[in-house]
């Protein structure tokens, strides 16, 4: 993943080239980063609490720090680009899910935490800034977004990857736990990140002074449907490589909206209380 974010070549084109239809769709996948980098600020932050090493509280700080840093890159690509942007939370998905991190953490579960932020809120930050890179299915990208979103994205994977290291180190130490806490984290959250990458919003689009689903993101590449799939697949990949029941993934994975199972998942029986 990093070799191929490496190795993309920045386009040069500008955003006086693109129409309103895309400066919107901008306007409004920046915003929504924007809150995703805020809520990850502060998860890191709250985490530190919880951790008793002092390398991994150094490590989670400057987690946080890196992504408060994503903030201010957004928020001065929107103003170099001269778009309207948001800077705090407005979705009621987001506030969603920030409850459930604060659940996590008021129980002292580690597992959960990192499972919302170092797989799931990463997952949906890795596949839109590889949108807005270029990278991959997108067809319509300005170079001055391409460029920072590139820059956004090698810190993500590298959390993205600091993360699956941790849960499977949690999942060696107590499998039973750490399988409680993914299927707990899943029902809450899972459709919440989904959701976020809907076309249709709620109170965003009127902060920003847009009208909902006329975007025409469809013909940019970024066609909410495909980026739900790819959302799932990641999440999937991610699961398998942390070891997870497979039988669980499959379980977890067929119920989500949006997504169509290639294979038949396997029913089975899961511990579903006492997580938090």
């Amino acid at each position: 993943m990093v070799a191929e974010v490496q190795t993309k070549s920045v386009k040069s084109s500008t955003l006086k080239e693109y129409n309103k239809q895309y400066q919107d769709l901008l306007a409004f996948l920046i915003s929504t980063l924007i809150a995703g980098e805020i809520t990850a600020t502060e998860n890191y932050c709250r985490l530190v609490a919880l951790l008793d090493d002092t390398d991994e509280k150094m490590e989670a700080v400057h987690q946080a720090y890196a992504e408060s840093k994503h903030v201010r890159n957004l928020v001065k690509l929107a103003k170099r680009l001269n778009l309207p942007v948001v800077e705090k939370i407005v979705e009621p998905e987001w506030f969603t899910i920030r409850k459930h991190f604060d659940a996590a953490l008021a129980k002292k579960n580690l597992a959960v935490c990192y499972i919302i932020q170092d797989v799931m809120i990463e997952i949906l930050a890795i596949t839109t800034y590889l949108g807005l890179a270029g990278i991959g299915k997108t067809t319509t990208v300005d170079g001055e977004t391409a460029r920072v979103s590139e820059s956004i994205l090698n810190d993500e994977l590298e959390h993205f990857e600091i993360g699956i290291s941790r849960l499977k180190q949690l999942l060696q130490q107590d499998s039973d736990e750490v399988h409680d806490a993914l299927i707990w984290a899943h029902h809450r959250v899972m459709p919440e990140i989904l959701t976020v990458v809907r076309e249709g919003c709620t109170s965003l689009c009127g902060e920003l002074g847009v009208v909902c689903g006329t975007f025409n993101a469809g013909d940019m590449g970024f066609e909410s449907g495909l980026a739900a799939k790819e959302i799932v697949r990641r999440y999937i990949e991610a699961l398998e490589r942390i070891g997870f029941d497979q039988k669980i993934v499959n379980s977890l994975v067929s119920g989500l909206s949006d997504y169509q199972p290639t294979q038949e998942s396997v029913p089975v029986k899961v511990k579903t209380s006492g997580c938090c």
